[in-house]
C-alpha cells in the first residue's frame, strides 16, 4: 500500500475467512451434565485488506499480520432439562 498523503481515507474494509475443525468430547459426570472439551485448528483461508481513498479503491495481502494456521481448545458444560439443551463452551487461543 503506498503513502496517499493528501487523499481522504473513506472506508477500510478487512476480510479474513478461515476454516475450523473441531473435536467435542463430552464427559457425563451426572445423569443430564456433561463437561465437554474440544480441540479446534483454524486454517486461513483468504484475507484482503481493501481501502478506498476518494472512490479509488486497492486490495492488499494481509498475511503479515495474520497467522495461517490457529489452535483453541475449548472447555464447557452442558446440561439437558426436559426440551432444553443449555451449553457453555469457552474457547482459549493456544
Amino acid at each position: 500500500m503506498e503513502s496517499r498523503s493528501s487523499s481522504a481515507l473513506t472506508n477500510l474494509t478487512l476480510k479474513i475467512d478461515y476454516l475450523s475443525i473441531l473435536i467435542l468430547a463430552k464427559y457425563y459426570i451426572a445423569e443430564g451434565f456433561s463437561l465437554q472439551a474440544s480441540p479446534q485448528v483454524g486454517f486461513l483461508l483468504a484475507d484482503n485488506l481493501e481501502t478506498e481513498f476518494d472512490g479509488e479503491t486497492e486490495t492488499d495481502d494481509f498475511k503479515d499480520y495474520v497467522t495461517s494456521l490457529d489452535f483453541w481448545l475449548g472447555l464447557g458444560l452442558a446440561t439437558k432439562w426436559k426440551l432444553v439443551y443449555l451449553v457453555m463452551l469457552v474457547t482459549f487461543l493456544v
